[in-house]
């Protein structure tokens, strides 16, 4: 579970990083949205940058320090059960996304599931 925790942390660090500095080409860009407003940047730096951030390091202290494990499990369990559920109902009304948001929800489902097995595994 540590290696999971680790290594999903850092890549929602990554892509929190990514948004966070650079919102225009990792949000706005691949997703044909428009963000030409302070508040419009507010949001994709702070929903897609600072919250990915903030859950990828919850997961980190959860794979360095035992104590924090579950919690930190469970963090990256709710957020990417949240994505997904946000892309399935997203598919539903609005329609078959592009091929980036595809992708990214395949990822996001992969890690779920993954996150799943986790939580069910017996103690080691």
């Amino acid at each position: 579970m540590e290696g999971y925790l680790l290594v999903t942390g850092a890549l929602f660090i990554l892509i929190g990083l990514r948004a966070l500095i650079g919102p225009i080409g990792a949000v706005v860009r691949p997703f044909g949205l428009e963000a030409d407003t302070p508040d419009a940047l507010h949001y994709i730096r702070s929903g897609s940058g600072g919250v990915a951030i903030g859950c990828g390091i919850a997961m980190i202290v959860g794979g360095v320090l035992p104590a924090y494990a579950l919690a930190g499990l469970v963090v990256g369990i709710a957020v990417l059960g949240g994505l997904v559920v946000g892309r399935l109902f997203s598919l539903i009304v609005d329609g078959r996304p592009g091929r980036i948001a595809l992708i990214s929800g395949g990822f996001e489902a992969f890690g779920l599931i993954s996150g799943l097995y986790w939580l069910a595994a017996p103690a080691a």
